[in-house]
């Protein structure tokens, strides 16, 4: 489970007997983007999600000082009207992708 108040400024992550705060950014902090059209929703087990940020992993920075590739990116995009998830990760001197 996914919760987000207003008054604390982390997101809460449950699942089962674990429990994780988030520190997340005010949404002020980002430029305002437009309108979000279309849109696609998707439903896979949590192992393969799993395995999809494994497979990147290995490519994901650690370093500190660049904390802005210190993560992986979820893109959601259809090919021939089927949904599809791909995760990237970089450490600015090697990049992987899964799909």
């Amino acid at each position: 489970a996914l919760r987000f108040g207003k008054d604390d400024p982390r997101l809460t992550v449950r699942y089962g007997r674990s429990r994780y705060n988030v520190p997340v950014l005010p949404a002020g902090d980002f430029p305002a983007m437009g309108e979000v059209t279309g849109g696609h929703d998707i439903t896979l087990p949590a192992a393969d999600l799993l395995t999809l940020f494994n497979r990147v992993a290995f490519a994901q920075s650690t370093e500190q000082v660049r904390y802005y590739i210190c993560g992986v990116h979820l893109h959601l995009f259809a090919e021939d009207g089927v949904p599809q998830l791909r995760t990237v990760a970089t450490c600015g001197g090697r990049m992987a992708m899964a799909q």
